[in-house]
């Protein structure tokens, strides 16, 4: 059985508020998202609260083998086809590649379930993790935001990156391979 037989992505559920909180509030995921300030409990339930009533806001929590280790959020424009994307994975335990796999597995949904066209991410300039993971997915840099945030006292870029479906229809056997020697 291919890990990818293994893999979940699930709507967040009530229960499933401590452990993302704990994951959002680690020092090496809250460095690299737009907002890096500690999240509250309070702030927690109610960013879950706004989700329920925001149909264009989905967040999934991704599992293998039933065991949660990270979470993608999209925020989907369906007049324009797109949505904008972001993830982390939380688990420290994580195995290796969980990144891409969660990444192929959410990359499938949003083009073949929820039928989006492009997927557009906002990277940190100084989270080249990040930038060489989307350059792996098959993202292409469109833009740039120059001195667009401060960080750490700092004005920093942020790149804007798009994959169109037929991008992803392109690459996504290349990475299912790779996926599957990564497992063995």
């Amino acid at each position: 059985m291919s890990i990818l037989d293994r893999v979940q992505l699930k709507e967040i559920s009530d229960e499933d508020l401590p452990l993302v909180l704990s994951w959002r509030n680690q020092d090496k995921i809250k460095n690299v998202m737009i907002n890096d300030k500690n999240v509250s409990w309070d702030e927690h339930i109610a960013w879950f609260e706004n989700l329920k009533e925001k149909k264009d806001l989905i967040v999934l929590l991704f599992y293998i083998d039933d065991k949660p280790l990270g979470l993608v959020n999209f925020k989907v424009d369906s007049l324009n086809e797109k949505c904008e994307w972001g993830f982390y994975i939380g688990a420290q335990e994580a195995p290796r590649g969980a990144g891409t796999i969660m990444g192929f597995a959410a990359l499938n949904y949003l083009f073949y379930q929820l039928n989006v066209r492009k997927v557009c991410a906002e990277v940190l300039e100084y989270n080249k993790k990040s930038l060489t993971f989307h350059d792996k997915m098959g993202f292409s840099i469109e833009g740039k935001l120059v001195k667009h945030l401060r960080k750490n006292n700092q004005f920093i870029d942020v790149y804007l990156l798009g994959l169109l479906k037929e991008q992803w229809e392109q690459k996504k056997g290349k990475i299912n391979l790779s996926i599957e020697r990564t497992e063995k």
